[in-house]
């Protein structure tokens, strides 16, 4: 089982920004194999504003 884990940061994240990080970390977990865990990376505010309007 791969997972992938995204912090809440309020009130920077938004509902969407939250799923799209742990998307992103449930994908790189795939990548390195099975039976991972990858949390996501903190993000600065400014790559918030980036996966808020993605």
């Amino acid at each position: 089982m791969s997972l992938g884990v995204a912090e809440y940061a309020a009130p920077l994240s938004t509902p969407a920004a939250l799923v799209r990080a742990a998307d992103e970390a449930l994908y790189s977990a795939k990548r390195q194999g099975r039976n991972r865990v990858v949390e996501a990376a903190p993000l600065h505010p400014e790559s918030w504003l980036t996966l808020m309007s993605g």
